[in-house]
């Protein structure tokens, strides 16, 4: 049997993958984004959406077919869910 990795999955499941990893991330900077509004935070909301605007850039970079470099920010993107966890309320 083998064992599935990001290295030998369908190209279109991997970027289905890649991209909701981006997703997931975008969603949590909105939630941090409203959270900063709702505690008086006019300055740090605005930096939580523009995080959000830089990642649907970056996201949108990204070739495709471009399978290192799909792999790369699912692993960056996942780290840093991950790390902002500790941020939400």
């Amino acid at each position: 049997m083998t064992t599935l990795t990001y290295d030998n999955i369908d190209p279109t499941v991997l970027y289905d993958i890649f991209y909701e990893t981006g997703t997931q991330l975008g969603g949590t900077y909105v939630v941090l984004m409203r959270q900063a509004r709702s505690q008086g935070k006019p300055q740090q909301a605005q930096q939580w959406q523009q995080k959000h605007i830089a990642l649907n850039r970056k996201r949108l970079s990204i070739n495709p077919n471009d399978r290192e470099q799909q792999i790369q920010q699912i692993h960056t993107w996942d780290r840093e869910i991950q790390r902002l966890k500790t941020l939400l309320a």
